[in-house]
């Protein structure tokens, strides 16, 4: 049978993962400080109640919790009904399609978010043509931002080792591969992207006993932002300015 990475997607979502035995404290710890950082950048961009997000594989809305805080115009977009059922059951608007190809209008929001999505895509084709689409629906002066586990951090390499010897170990999708911030950042400005900069989103990492996630978290923003510390952390975040259309 010939694998398709998109139906492997669709079927990962559909697993019964309520019979999953709960995660501990620190897991949820060191995720809600990755989260956090896509209301932090927002802040930091200019986002405000008044501006259009549109969450790109929003999956079941645990970004969106966060993003909300700052705007509560968000419209999510997923491939899987699972996922997207549950998006809208926390009250945001959804809508079912491929990120390949979104049923949207050119120049519609003013922030294009995708949290842990670019390294399954890198495994369904060319991650430059994904990062055009979004440029396409966000308009002149908006950001498109993204939210990555990091090939510089000892979980990335884990995820892309461990998944290339036995692929969907430990629960992953087969194709996906945490991606470093050399090669986001240049796939953001050849997408056609501006001022495209690259900061850490944490070095907290669900791993470590929840004390020292916490001691990290309250020293963190001290290094996250310089260089080469903004490209060490657990997760990535990379963003980049669309250019104004010339009147």
């Amino acid at each position: 049978m010939k694998y398709i990475p998109i139906e492997e997607e669709i079927k990962w979502w559909r697993k019964e993962r309520g019979t999953k035995k709960q995660l501990p404290l620190k897991h949820h710890f060191a995720h809600s400080c990755i989260r956090s950082r896509l209301y932090d950048t927002l802040i930091a961009l200019g986002c405000n109640s008044h501006s259009l997000i549109l969450d790109v594989g929003c999956g079941s809305g645990e970004d969106a919790i966060y993003v909300q805080k700052v705007s509560e115009n968000i419209i999510g977009v997923d491939i899987a009904t699972v996922a997207l059922r549950r998006f809208v059951s926390k009250g945001f608007q959804g809508v079912l399609a491929n990120a390949e190809k979104l049923p949207l209008h050119n120049n519609s929001f003013d922030y294009v978010i995708s949290s842990g999505l670019l390294h399954h895509l890198i495994g369904q084709g060319d991650l430059k043509e994904y990062l055009e689409e979004f440029v396409r629906v966000t308009r002149g002066g908006g950001y498109v931002i993204a939210l990555e586990p990091n090939l510089f951090h000892l979980s990335g390499i884990l995820m892309n080792v461990l998944n290339t010897i036995k692929p969907g170990i430990i629960g992953l999708v087969p194709h996906e591969r945490a991606q470093s911030p050399l090669h986001l950042t240049r796939v953001f400005t050849v997408a056609g992207l501006e001022n495209v900069k690259c900061a850490s989103a944490s070095y907290t990492w669900n791993r470590f006993p929840l004390s020292v996630s916490k001691f990290i978290s309250k020293h963190e923003d001290n290094i996250r932002f310089e260089k080469p510390f903004n490209m060490l952390d657990w997760f990535v975040i990379v963003y980049g300015q669309k250019r104004e259309a010339i009147k």
